[in-house]
């Protein structure tokens, strides 16, 4: 009679290395945004938002929905949030800042990090294409934003 176990822990051996390596190769990290020197950072409450609003006026409708296609065509309007995310790096979140700014900052970067990862991968039909969850790309974890000198 075949052991069944042993054949059983053979496979789940196999697939938990095959795991553990493709773990340990996750996503490539991508960083957006620049290394900006000590001296040259600022508070978050002397950080404009102008362009990104532009930006959102352009291309978001009254509902919110984002038009991707139309944003990845014009390569001034990529660039443009290319320079706005290169902007917030020159925050630093040590310096003390208004507790409105810090909210705006966090959201307007989180949310302007999203639409560059999802202009980065677009066309897809959906975020959920590029969270990986155990390998692979997570726009979350690996589209780094670098702010106050740190990713």
């Amino acid at each position: 009679m075949p052991n069944y176990c042993t054949k059983s822990l053979a496979v789940v051996s196999y697939v938990a290395i095959a795991l553990c390596d493709n773990i340990s190769s996750a996503g490539t990290k991508i960083t957006v945004g620049q290394k900006v020197a000590a001296g040259k950072r600022v508070s978050m409450d002397r950080i404009d938002h102008a362009a990104w609003n532009t930006l959102l006026e352009t291309y978001v409708d009254a509902e919110g929905r984002v038009d991707y296609a139309r944003w990845r065509r014009s390569a001034n309007d990529v660039r443009a949030l290319d320079n706005y995310l290169a902007l917030l790096s020159y925050a630093d979140p040590k310096i003390r800042a208004r507790r409105e700014a810090q909210l705006a900052f966090w959201i307007n970067a989180y949310n302007a990090v999203t639409i560059k990862g999802i202009l980065r991968e677009y066309p897809t039909s959906s975020i959920r294409n590029h969270t990986a969850k155990l390998y692979g790309y997570n726009i979350w974890h690996d589209l780094l934003l670098v702010v106050g000198g740190e990713k």
